[in-house]
């Protein structure tokens, strides 16, 4: 059921999301309960590809170059990694006249697709995009500053993961062997700090895995920190504080948190064709999405999305390509559904705020924007409660902790403001929310002032994390991993491959990143340890 788009929003919500609670926060999160964001990553087989938002983006040419110019290593410019998203890449249509076909390829194992559904809210959003003075084309091309239909991890309109593209296709090999529900607690060294296996629980017991060559970590930037913790690699400020005997010190481990904060406003519409769950959820809906790999289910309610530079970006460096805002309009909002004690336990909202804010508009025709900050500047940390392994770890994300990310954040805002409430969104007369948000009732509404406590109040995680191991050259103290991605500080046959290794975030969703990332590795594990007859 989780390859259906339309309730992909309940898996974050169920035994497949670790639902990991962030640290009470002071600039954001202030809607939640206790001040704290619920911060979801993938359990099972395919990490987070099995609940995540299937968004396709692969973040900006200058990205890539700037982690070599400003981290100082070799190997990851624009030039080294193109290759590989193309490599991996499966391609299926074509589906606007600026497409950038020299940026696109078929055959590779994750598909891509544009959505399947189009909600009546398409060329409405598309053609106020073009009246606000942005542009339409392939934002995965030659120019990221474009808008348009999203492009998505699907075939045939269902959710694909890193299970469904890699791991099913190798399942029967007899070199792999997978445990499920077993729960590493800690990497094992010799004496020569040379790591030589895992410890694990599976049914409340301890076992030990070895390896002949190397170990590699790849359980995402809010759990490897932690494993390198629990192992004694760290800061020793963190391992102090435990029982736990400092093997390696690298006090960039759980440092450099970085993630994609989003805000969200809502439109009061007179359509009678939101996506809300009782026009969604319907038999004939749930055959054409099994026969046809289309229709309503497809869809998780986008209509389209896009990015720009902010007035402040443009200022600071106005050669750069690189957005820093990105919005995506959905054709219904969390008011669309009914299940309010899921939106409290999902997301984690105050009941006094879901009722005051959220409830009352739970039987009208709502639309959402999202705005999210693609290069934010806050950075979290992340470090460890105790020596248990089965403690959650201490996650400040500290969003909005930069005053620019704030600035930005309100330009975000207002440009969404402005394009909801467009001449060809006129026929739905929308209505941006005229209520106070709870918090914020001592601001004059929409006012930059509000806007700001709006943004504090009302803050969306990304889950998209990133940084808390990251890449660098072998001088810089806080790197944690080389440029061929082998942990550093003396100890050797430690690998880490996945999202913690970005020393900084792309502009757009990590997805396709992040297996880029792992496409590379493999590269490099193969050259590292050749095949031999």
């Amino acid at each position: 059921m989780n390859e259906v788009p339309y309730i992909s929003n309940i898996w974050r919500d169920s035994k497949l999301d670790w639902k990991i609670l962030s640290y009470p926060q002071e600039n954001s999160c202030l809607a939640f309960q206790d001040n704290r964001c619920v911060l979801s990553a993938g359990k099972g087989i395919g990490g987070s590809s099995v609940i995540g938002g299937m968004t396709y983006l692969r973040g900006n040419k200058e990205d890539y170059d700037n982690w070599q110019k400003d981290y100082a290593f070799e190997g990851w410019s624009w030039a080294d990694v193109f290759p590989y998203f193309l490599s991996s890449e499966d391609f299926k249509e074509v589906r606007d006249p600026d497409f950038s076909s020299s940026f696109h390829r078929s055959g590779g194992p994750i598909p891509v697709e544009y959505q399947k559904h189009d909600p009546v809210f398409v060329k409405p959003f598309l053609e106020s995009i073009q009246l606000r003075g942005y542009s339409i084309g392939d934002y995965n091309g030659e120019n990221q500053l474009k808008f348009n239909r999203i492009q998505f991890v699907k075939s045939k309109g269902r959710r694909v993961s890193i299970k469904k593209a890699y791991t099913d296709q190798a399942k029967t090999r007899p070199n792999l062997h997978i445990l499920t529900f077993s729960h590493v607690t800690r990497v094992l060294f010799d004496t020569n700090r040379r790591a030589v296996g895992v410890e694990y629980l599976k049914e409340n017991k301890l076992y030990r895995a070895l390896a002949i060559n190397e170990i590699i970590l790849s359980a995402g930037a809010l759990r490897t920190p932690q494993l390198l913790l629990l192992s004694g690699i760290g800061h020793p400020d963190d391992l102090n504080r435990t029982s736990i005997q400092m093997l390696a010190e690298l006090p960039g481990v759980g440092q450099n948190f970085q993630d994609h904060v989003y805000s969200m406003i809502h439109f009061s519409v007179n359509s009678s064709e939101t996506m809300t769950p009782s026009r969604v959820n319907l038999p004939s809906h749930y055959s054409t999405f099994i026969h046809e790999g289309k229709g309503p289910l497809t869809s998780a309610g986008e209509v389209g999305h896009g990015f720009l530079q902010s007035k402040s970006l443009k200022a600071t460096n106005s050669s750069t390509k690189v957005p820093d805002l990105k919005l995506t309009y959905y054709a219904l909002s969390p008011m669309s559904f009914q299940e309010e004690d899921y939106w409290k336990s999902a997301l984690g909202f105050k009941r006094s705020v879901w009722n005051k804010y959220f409830k009352p508009y739970s039987k009208e025709e709502t639309t959402s924007m999202t705005i999210g900050l693609m290069k934010p500047k806050s950075r979290g940390f992340l470090t460890i409660r105790t020596d248990n392994p089965l403690d959650e770890p201490i996650v400040n994300v500290n969003y909005f902790s930069h005053p620019e990310d704030t600035h930005v954040m309100m330009e975000g805002i207002k440009a969404a403001t402005l394009v909801g409430q467009s001449h060809p969104f006129f026929k739905f007369r929308p209505v941006l929310n005229p209520n106070h948000f709870p918090g914020c009732e001592s601001f004059e509404i929409w006012t930059d002032d509000y806007i700001r406590c709006y943004m504090k109040q009302y803050t969306i995680k990304g889950d998209n994390y990133v940084g808390t191991a990251r890449m660098g050259n072998e001088t810089d103290p806080f790197s944690v991993v080389d440029s061929r991605l082998k942990v550093l500080g003396g100890v050797s046959s430690l690998r880490i491959v996945d999202a913690s290794v970005i020393p900084d975030i792309p502009s757009g969703d990590v997805f396709a990143a992040v297996v880029m990332v792992a496409e590379r590795a493999a590269d490099f594990i193969k050259a590292d340890y050749p095949l031999t007859t």
